[in-house]
C-alpha cells in the first residue's frame, strides 16, 4: 500500500512538472505571437505602399508613353512642313 502511494505521490508529481512546462510553452507562444502580430501588420502596410508604388509607376510609364507619342507627331508635322516650305520656296525661285 505504501509502495502505490508513493507511486501515486510520483505521478502526481510528473503530472504538475508537465503541466508547468506546458504552461512555459503557452506563455511562450503568446509572447512569439504578440511579437510577430506588429511584422505581420507592417508586412501588409509594405504590400499595400508596394501596390501603390507599382500604379504609380504604370502611370508614369503611360504619360512618358503618351508624350513619346505626341513628340513623334510633332516632329512628323513639322517635316511636313518643312518640305511644304521647301516646295513654296522651290516653285519661287
Amino acid at each position: 500500500m505504501l509502495n502505490t502511494r508513493a507511486n501515486f505521490a510520483s505521478q502526481l508529481e510528473a503530472v504538475e512538472a508537465t503541466k508547468k512546462v506546458f504552461q512555459k510553452l503557452s506563455a511562450y507562444v503568446n509572447e512569439m505571437d504578440a511579437s510577430i502580430q506588429p511584422i505581420h501588420q507592417e508586412i501588409q502596410r509594405t504590400a499595400v505602399v508596394k501596390d501603390h508604388v507599382l500604379e504609380t509607376m504604370g502611370s508614369v510609364a503611360a504619360a512618358s508613353e503618351q508624350s513619346a507619342a505626341a513628340s513623334e507627331e510633332i516632329s512628323a508635322s513639322a517635316d511636313e512642313q518643312l518640305g511644304a516650305i521647301r516646295a513654296v520656296t522651290d516653285s519661287s525661285e
